[in-house]
């Protein structure tokens, strides 16, 4: 099976369901039924059973309009990841530029580095939450998003450089005809998140390297009126998570207090200023910083890329099942396929289940089977009996029913979703316009190729005569129906 992400398989169904709307049918119905023979050893799930069927429909060698959009994401991503890590690379550098004249002020740092990224995370967190803005405050967004403008950018920069020759749809174009909004609004929420995890990488490489490289002295100034003490129950507070494994990393009192310093006129008055160790106690600071970008900063990216991707992912995979069209797909695969000679001019007319005994057995012994009893037509025990017939879903339509309860039966047989659905008819009766409408709203609800049987049921102790069965048969031989069925009981 190609090995392809669930965007480019989504793009990829979505084309090759178009294409099979320009082939005739019993092509399709054959072609996927011997796909489902080659792969029902397998046990597949259904997913995984559209997945195989997308790699037959994919010719050796070539390349899928999924595969290229697929392309185009993996180039935004790396873009957006060596974009971030040099950004957090100069963001810290900045922030912590020290030339020896005056510290670096701790709480600038913690803002910067800390407190943007938390605020960032609690809208993350306010977006996920479902109310009836989440939407449109995804969309109002979308404009802070670096995947957003990435894919713009590059899709721009293509465009100018591609031959204009070219007429065949851009990768852009492609992904927002396929996918829906609320996709295209995840895919760009994973794509952001590894450009914030390689921003966080670059802070924190970047802390190291300024460590070493560099002799940082920290300390505090605020123009509020802020004591030592509450900014010691701040820290407290912050480096709770790893207090007793980096006890180092936990600012003291005493720290606090001689790393407040005040911009004077005539320089930088630092208290506590005549302790000898006073460069090297000011540096304690680093480890704070590092820890708390570590805890807050580089650990949560890295769980919001692992559960943005996963959901991108699923949000994908169930845009795939939901279509109509995949579990049409997934009936002809799964349904057992019998050619059939048309009556005339090569069209395939009504079925007889009676020439198909073993596909009879497997639809009349579905446990998923519907049977709807027309105009009080009923099945003996001894006919349930002797067709093996073990479903319990039995309706009733036509006769004295309204129209609105007819409708009712009709959405009970598409709410259930059957794979056959028998009409039960009394076959001694000349059929009437009243069924043939009946049929047609079915098969509306039930397109193909589930398949619709029209049971003929005798008079009890007789049987049907041969003028019984070609009135019904005459009635829905005009019928361009390959899944349309016909049997009488005995």
């Amino acid at each position: 099976m190609r090995n392809q992400s669930p965007i480019g398989q989504l793009i990829d169904l979505h084309i090759a369901l178009e294409k099979d709307t320009t082939i005739d049918a019993e092509k399709i119905r054959a072609r996927d039924r011997n796909i489902g023979i080659k792969y029902q050893s397998k046990g597949l799930t259904d997913l995984k059973t559209i997945q195989y069927w997308l790699t037959e429909q994919t010719r050796a060698g070539t390349t899928t309009d999924g595969a290229i959009c697929q392309k185009r994401i993996n180039v935004a991503v790396i873009i957006l990841s060596i974009l971030g890590f040099f950004s957090g690379w100069g963001l810290c550098q900045t922030v912590l530029h020290y030339t020896g004249n005056q510290p670096v002020n701790i709480i600038n740092a913690m803002l910067t580095l800390v407190g943007t990224q938390i605020s960032i995370l609690l809208l993350l967190a306010i977006c996920t939450i479902p109310s009836p803005f989440n939407r449109k405050l995804k969309e109002a967004t979308l404009v802070f998003n670096p995947g957003f403008w990435a894919m713009q950018t590059i899709e721009k920069v293509v465009e100018k450089v591609k031959n204009d020759s070219q007429q065949q749809k851009s990768p852009l174009a492609l992904m927002k005809n396929h996918i829906s909004g609320d996709l295209w609004i995840n895919l760009l929420s994973a794509m952001s998140q590894s450009f914030a995890f390689w921003l966080n990488m670059g802070i924190v490489i970047s802390l190291f390297y300024l460590a070493f490289s560099t002799d940082l002295a920290f300390g505090w100034n605020t123009t509020l009126n802020f004591s030592t003490e509450q900014l010691h129950a701040v820290t407290n507070i912050i480096s709770f998570p790893w207090q007793s494994a980096f006890p180092l990393g936990v600012p003291s009192e005493d720290l606090i207090r001689i790393s407040r310093y005040y911009r004077l006129e005539n320089g930088i008055h630092v208290f506590s200023n005549e302790h000898t160790q006073l460069a090297q106690q000011l540096g304690q600071w680093w480890l704070f910083l590092f820890l708390s970008t570590l805890l807050y900063g580089l650990m949560p990216r890295v769980i919001t890329l692992v559960l943005m991707n996963l959901r991108l992912t699923k949000s994908a995979q169930r845009e795939m099942m939901a279509q109509s069209a995949v579990m049409l797909l997934l009936a002809r695969i799964n349904q057992p396929y019998v050619t059939t000679h048309a009556i005339s001019n090569d069209i395939p007319r009504i079925r007889r289940l009676n020439k198909r005994n073993s596909i009879e057995k497997q639809f009349f012994t579905s446990l998923n089977s519907v049977f709807v009893n027309w105009a009080d037509a009923v099945l003996s025990d001894y006919q349930v009996d002797q067709l093996g017939i073990v479903s319990r879903h039995f309706l009733q339509a036509g006769g004295a029913l309204t129209t609105a309860e007819e409708q009712n039966t009709i959405n009970s047989i598409k709410a259930h979703k059957p794979s056959a659905t028998f009409i039960v008819v009394k076959g001694w009766e000349a059929p009437m316009l009243d069924f043939s409408d009946f049929l047609d709203h079915v098969r509306i609800h039930l397109p193909e190729p589930f398949p619709i049987a029209v049971l003929l049921t005798p008079l009890p102790h007789s049987t049907l005569s041969t003028a019984n069965i070609e009135s019904w048969e005459t009635l829905l031989s005009d019928r361009l129906d390959g899944n349309l069925y016909i049997e009488r009981i005995q």
